[in-house]
């Protein structure tokens, strides 16, 4: 076998590849008579080969992308030689938790090959579409996976059909994704694997809510109508202490690919609480508890999530002092609408406005994650910004790359570090307070070590190696085993007004919905 594999390689013309299928078709037989799983993989493969050597094209197609449990997909089938070999499509079978009877009989095409089509029935138990190692919930910051099987693959097997043909005289066999495929333009084709989703998908437009009183608020919650004529019920189940109303919101969605907004006033314990909210949706009796995310780029079939509906609520006491916030929008974060949480009114900040807007309408000012790397009319304006906070105003600037572009981000002197050594990425570090006393510490709200309980991923990265000594210290961490630094976080006064140039992620912490790091937020924009 291996002789006549080599020989193929040897004598592998790349425009005549059919001239290998007498090779091919003497070695099939005798990989097939190997009684080893890696046999089969290799079976599976030489048979893919002759049917490439052979010049065949063979596709199975759907004219819809999604399909729910307990519907029906029709599967358009076509296989073509493109070389001058003889083949005879045998049969299709699909394959999967649809198997089904086998298609026998094909349509002839003129220009040769032949058609077919399959109707397919979705089970009503069918799962969704989901990665595999995405299924179950995680186990600290491990996948939980039970199939062996499973385990290791880079991606959930997909349905797909069995095709079984004589190729040159050889029988083989070769497997094909069941697929949509669509023309995004005129020289790309989008391929979409048939995906299985809900009837109706819950979609949360947030994954928290902080709620700094105990005053109601209201969270809005999509419906989204994968079927036509999708209705049913909508309902919150509650973490205890909490309270929704109403108790249950009916929708009816005429029309597949439609959205309908459901919202319900929360209200909150009077004292501190963390917990999680879960939609759930009832349509046709059955409970349905996700959303759904499509991750749709042109150079990668779409892949769906099913993320669980469910937003992370905490009721905790947080003070701030600035109501009204100026936000320059840097490389993309969420922490605009994590400030409206505290009630702040949150303004994003265009060119126009850095050039000539009235920024002292604005008690803050918060620059986002690397604004200043991606931003140039932030950095053409630097010097009205430093004017802002030379009259009264508050200016917050979150971490930035270092480079040319991040140079004179502050009033005084800031050195920002390359690579990677200057980040604490053990969320669980310790922290200390160099200056106890630090007003970005005690007002509005107390800090304390609790407030560092929590976190996720990382403290915080790129922290300041030098600074002007006019600037104050305010957090000291360190990941274990390395040296405490103290650049994560520096303030300083500057004529009327407060300047505050802090790394740590609240990038990631705010989404989260860590409190204590929305009561160190609420520090710094109300430092003044």
């Amino acid at each position: 076998m291996g002789e006549l594999l080599g020989q193929a390689i040897r004598e592998y013309d790349p425009e005549h590849p059919e001239k290998l299928l007498p090779l091919l078709g003497r070695a099939r037989p005798l990989i097939a008579a190997i009684n080893d799983p890696l046999a089969r993989i290799k079976l599976a493969e030489i048979d893919e080969l002759i049917a490439r050597c052979a010049g065949i094209w063979a596709e199975a197609t759907t004219r819809q992308a999604e399909v729910t449990p307990g519907s029906k997909v029709a599967v358009a089938l076509a296989i073509y030689p493109r070389l001058n070999v003889p083949v005879a499509v045998e049969s299709v079978q699909p394959e999967g938790v649809w198997d089904g009877p086998a298609l026998t009989k094909f349509q002839p095409r003129a220009e040769g090959g032949v058609t077919g089509a399959l109707e397919l029935a979705v089970p009503a138990n069918q799962a969704y579409s989901s990665a595999y190692w995405l299924q179950k919930p995680t186990i600290g910051e491990r996948y939980a996976v039970d199939s062996q099987i499973l385990a290791g693959l880079p991606e959930s097997p997909v349905e797909r059909v069995r095709i079984r043909m004589t190729v040159a005289g050889t029988a083989v066999e070769i497997t094909r994704n069941i697929e949509q495929k669509t023309a995004f333009r005129a020289e790309v084709e989008r391929i979409h694997p048939l995906t299985v989703v809900p009837a109706v998908a819950v979609n949360v437009p947030v994954s928290s809510a902080i709620f700094p009183t105990a005053v109601a608020r209201k969270i809005s919650m999509l419906v989204h109508a994968n079927v036509a004529g999708a209705e049913g019920t909508l309902r919150l189940e509650m973490p205890a202490g909490w309270k929704a109303a109403p108790a249950t919101q009916t929708f009816k969605i005429p029309t597949a690919g439609e959205d309908r907004e459901l919202s319900f006033e929360v209200t909150p314990p009077a004292g501190d609480s963390v917990g999680r909210i879960k939609a759930i949706a009832t349509v046709g009796g059955k409970d349905i508890s996700t959303g759904m995310q499509a991750l749709n780029y042109p150079h990668i079939p779409v892949q769906m999530l099913f993320p669980p509906s469910e937003i992370k609520v905490v009721r905790a006491d947080i003070q701030v002092t600035s109501k009204k916030a100026g936000y320059i929008m840097g490389a993309g974060d969420e922490v605009p609408e994590s400030l409206k949480h505290l009630g702040v009114e949150v303004t994003m900040l265009s060119e126009a406005d850095l050039v000539k807007g009235d920024l002292s309408r604005f008690d803050v000012i918060v620059a986002g994650v690397r604004a200043y790397n991606v931003r140039p009319d932030l950095r053409a304006n630097q010097a009205r910004l430093m004017e802002y906070v030379n009259k009264g105003g508050t200016y917050v600037v979150q971490y930035q790359s270092a480079g040319a572009d991040a140079e004179n981000i502050g009033p005084y002197k800031i050195s920002i570090p390359t690579g990677n050594g200057f980040r604490v990425t053990v969320e669980e570090s310790p922290v200390t307070f160099p200056h106890v006393d630090s007003r970005l510490l005690q007002y509005p709200n107390r800090i304390t070590q609790k407030d560092f309980q929590g976190w996720v991923q990382e403290r915080g990265l790129l922290f300041a190696t030098e600074w002007d000594p006019k600037y104050e210290t305010v957090i000291s961490a360190a990941d274990p085993g390395e040296k405490a630094m103290e650049g994560g976080e520096l303030w300083t006064r500057y004529g009327k007004g407060v300047y505050v140039f802090s790394t740590y992620s609240w990038f990631r912490q705010l989404p989260a919905g860590v409190p204590g790091a929305y009561r160190l937020f609420a520090n710094m924009i109300s430092a003044k």
